[in-house]
């Protein structure tokens, strides 16, 4: 689009217009001079929207970034403080658990110590 200014105003040395003895008019030419600023002036007005909203979208993308290694150190904590609980019940369960077994084991060896008894007074 820069170019389309000099191309109309060069149009009739490369023959596409009809050729006219004046050339292209004065006005014909500022206007021309006048479009081509204009383009000028809109093209480094996108450009430097365009920066700006880089500019945004890699902090953007940084905030983004912090937000994510926040919020996974947090469910990693969350993890080790749900494995620490888990492995504090299961030992208070082992505990609990391996209590009623040696009581259990004890009923059985005073069972076995009363059967042994029984024996002894049966074969006597």
């Amino acid at each position: 689009l820069a170019w389309l200014p000099l191309w109309i105003s060069r149009c009739c040395a490369h023959r596409c217009c009809p050729p006219s003895e004046a050339g292209p008019s004065r006005r014909w030419r500022r206007g021309c001079t006048v479009c081509y600023w204009i383009m000028y002036i809109l093209l480094f007005i996108c450009a430097f929207m365009g920066t700006l909203a880089c500019i945004d979208l890699i902090r953007s993308l940084e905030r983004v970034t912090c937000d994510s290694v926040t919020q996974l150190n947090t469910l990693g904590q969350s993890f080790a403080l749900v494995g620490t609980n888990v492995s504090a019940y299961s030992s208070q369960r082992s505990a609990d658990a391996n209590t009623q077994l040696d009581q259990g084991l004890d009923g059985l060896a005073c069972a076995r110590d009363a059967l042994v008894n029984l024996c002894a007074l049966v074969e006597e």
